[in-house]
């Protein structure tokens, strides 16, 4: 008998529970996967995304680490970029801030640019941190001399020498310390002791000329800042020196070619401007240096010193009327000056205003009176004579009358 299949039914019909396909449960484990999967993407899409970037090389720079800051700052100090040198020693040491080696040359770049104050804090974290370590005790004592405290600095480097006798950097201090307090040939044995323990270093050389100029040697200490310049040719500080005694012994162009050198570094520093002005004045090239004054205040237009010297230059030609926008400007930016009040009063007389002139050549007498300067009191004197010899209705002070108005203050400008 032969048996007919009804083909209707599947073969694996509905009473085959054995073998049923689960398919709600496959579903069910599918969407709960993605879930998943969506939220672990949501909670670590940064880490993910990165590491997608860096698997197509385009991930973030990883954070240097602070001995990588600490070399890039000591190389862009070299160059003179002290900005930002300061800026990656500073990284470094707030990742580390108890590295003396971070401590000591963030502090040294502080202090040659003129941040006395935060290099004498890190001196002193640097003492705490380590009291047996010299170069926070030398970091300390050149920080207190660059800040015109030499008396305070010399104790400082003295005792430190008892930790390291060979410090040279002890030595550079106490050559440049010791000339200030009126020790002069102290300065040059320190001196030369620094430059024979650190020959190449250019801050033994350039203290060592300090030292040497205090005594009159200006052809030794011109040829120690040369040396200081060829060892670091960046830093703009030992151009100054250099030129200084240039011109102090009449070596004008050697004095300007020094300043050049300074722009060439930084064609807008607003020092080496004026300087250039300063120079140019000195050789009788009026209108030259009033150029450069010009562009001093051009970099620097609350430079009070610039505003000054272009007033003195406008003052010798006889332009009052310039000369007295100049002095004008000098006394906005640097108030406590009496050369440039004395010299707007005088301004101001030579313009024919007696009334403004009168009052502040009398200003500027107390002033000068205060700060104990004869030269510029008695150059007071004379405008206040000129304006009652002029203008009727006003009548020199006499001597005791002047210093009856003077402040009992000594207190130097």
């Amino acid at each position: 008998m032969q048996v007919k299949r009804d083909y209707s039914q599947p073969f694996f019909g509905p009473h085959s529970r054995r073998h049923k396909r689960p398919t709600g449960r496959i579903v069910l484990f599918f969407v709960l996967f993605v879930g998943a999967f969506l939220l672990y993407v949501m909670l670590n899409f940064e880490q993910l995304q990165s590491a997608a970037l860096e698997a197509v090389g385009m991930g973030p720079t990883a954070t240097p680490l602070p001995a990588e800051l600490a070399f890039q700052a000591a190389t862009l100090y070299r160059l003179g970029d002290l900005e930002e040198a300061i800026a990656l020693f500073d990284r470094a040491y707030q990742m580390r801030p108890d590295d003396i080696d971070y401590i000591y040359e963030y502090g040294m770049a502080l202090i040659d640019y003129g941040d006395y104050e935060t290099a004498l804090e890190l001196a002193t974290h640097a003492i705490d941190v380590n009291p047996q370590d010299v170069r926070g005790h030398a970091l300390r004592a050149r920080a207190l001399v660059w800040n015109r405290q030499p008396d305070e600095a010399i104790p400082v480097a003295l005792s430190a020498l008892d930790l390291d006798p060979n410090f040279a950097a002890l030595h550079a201090v106490l050559a440049r310390a010791f000339p200030d307090i009126g020790r002069w040939q102290d300065g040059v044995e320190y001196g030369e002791r620094a430059i024979e323990l650190a020959p190449l270093d250019a801050m033994a050389h350039r203290n060592y000329a300090y030292a040497l100029s205090q005594i009159g040697d200006s052809d030794g200490a011109i040829r120690e800042l040369q040396q200081a310049i060829s060892l670091n040719p960046n830093l703009p500080d030992p151009y100054f020196e250099l030129a200084f005694l240039y011109l102090a012994n009449d070596l004008d162009n050697e004095a300007i070619d020094t300043y050049q050198q300074v722009l060439s570094l930084d064609p807008r520093h607003p020092k080496a401007l004026l300087r250039l002005c300063e120079a140019y004045t000195k050789v009788g090239q009026y209108e030259r240096a009033k150029g450069f004054c010009e562009d001093a205040i051009a970099n620097a237009p609350d430079y009070a010193a610039a505003y000054f010297q272009l007033g003195m230059l406008y003052y010798r030609e006889r332009n009052f009327a310039q000369s007295l926008q100049a002095f004008d400007n000098c006394v906005t930016y640097a108030p406590d000056s009496v050369e440039c009040k004395y010299r707007l009063g005088l301004s101001y007389f030579y313009e024919g205003d007696c009334d403004i002139s009168w009052q502040i050549l009398e200003d500027s007498l107390i002033m000068a009176q205060a700060s104990g300067r004869q030269t510029t009191i008695d150059n007071i004197r004379q405008g206040l004579v000129a304006i009652s010899d002029a203008c009727p209705n006003y009548a020199a002070p006499s001597v005791n009358e002047a210093e009856s108005h003077a402040p009992q203050s000594t207190t130097g400008e």
